[in-house]
């Protein structure tokens, strides 16, 4: 009687248990185990093992992305215990960067076990640093006054785009390539003397539109409300009316002098033909008198002299 009251305790809770939930992994050829990402550099060929242990195990066992069946996969074992399926990937490329890989076991919409990894490539993504190859977020400490060197980089394979450093939509002067090749672009930001207007300026690496990265300058609430900007760095706001009064100054002054020098000018001919015209009279008047006395003294009579008569003027 206690016997089969132990058979009875022992096997009715096993039978109306639960059905177990079969184990899953993923593993490479050489059996390491993959977890939810997996870095491979392209060029490279890769085989997933996908592997299922359970009793019974009677459902498929395949691979999928975003729904659908891949091809390239094969079964290594399908036993009633242990299912295995093989997913081989050959001569990866850039493009297999981010796929996410599913193995799922089951029948039809009944999954009864699914297991993802995502394929990482290395170093794949922008980042940026200073010169000493410290790496910085989005926010870079500055001090008015010091140089300052940012570089943008971007590791993968087949880039097809070029880096550039952006403001506001605008292309960047102060910037270079340090380095390109297949498989790495740098994009030097120089600046070789910081002010306190570059407090707040936003800048963008953009690899073609694709991928981009924004940093902002910050400087010290202190600094930047104390430090004024250099005689030399004057705003264009306060330079330009300067600027503009000098330059009309100088034209009235230019057109004072010009008008002074054509009075001038004026004067002296006025004053020359002046002179000329006098001494026209005078020799007329000379001319006059000499025939006026001549007559007077072939008819008898005493002429005066032309420098002898009062009210004369020469």
């Amino acid at each position: 009687m206690n016997f089969l009251m132990f058979v009875a305790l022992t096997l009715l809770p096993q039978a109306f248990a639960s059905p177990k939930v079969p184990k899953m992994s993923i593993t490479l050829e050489d059996g390491s185990f993959v977890g939810s990402s997996l870095e491979m550099p392209p060029e490279q060929s890769l085989a997933l093992i996908c592997t299922v242990h359970g009793y019974e195990s009677s459902h498929k066992l395949l691979w999928y992305e975003e729904g659908r069946v891949l091809n390239h996969q094969s079964t290594i074992e399908g036993g009633a215990f242990m299912q295995q399926q093989q997913l081989s990937l050959t001569n990866l490329s850039a493009d297999d960067c981010d796929r996410k890989l599913t193995c799922i076991y089951g029948d039809g919409d009944q999954v009864e076990v699914a297991k993802s990894t995502t394929i990482k490539c290395p170093g794949k993504g922008l980042s940026i640093t200073l010169e000493n190859g410290t790496s910085v977020n989005s926010i870079v400490n500055i001090i008015p006054g010091q140089r300052l060197s940012l570089i943008c980089t971007i590791h993968g394979y087949e880039l097809e785009h070029d880096l550039v450093w952006y403001q506001g939509g605008r292309v960047l002067g102060n910037q270079s390539t340090t380095h390109k090749d297949a498989f790495m672009q740098q994009q030097e930001l120089f600046f070789t003397k910081l002010h306190a207007r570059d407090c707040g300026r936003e800048m963008t690496c953009m690899n073609g539109g694709k991928d981009q990265l924004k940093i902002i300058l910050m400087c010290p609430s202190s600094q930047a409300s104390a430090a004024p900007p250099p005689q030399s760095e004057v705003t264009t706001s306060l330079v330009e009316p300067h600027r503009f009064l000098g330059y009309t100054t100088f034209l009235v002054v230019f057109l004072i002098l010009m008008l002074l020098c054509a009075t001038l000018t004026t004067f002296k001919s006025l004053r020359s033909d002046l002179k000329v015209r006098i001494t026209r009279i005078r020799k007329h008047a000379m001319s006059f008198w000499r025939n006026l006395n001549f007559g007077t003294r072939r008819s008898g009579s005493t002429a005066l002299d032309p420098s002898e008569s009062e009210g004369f003027i020469v």
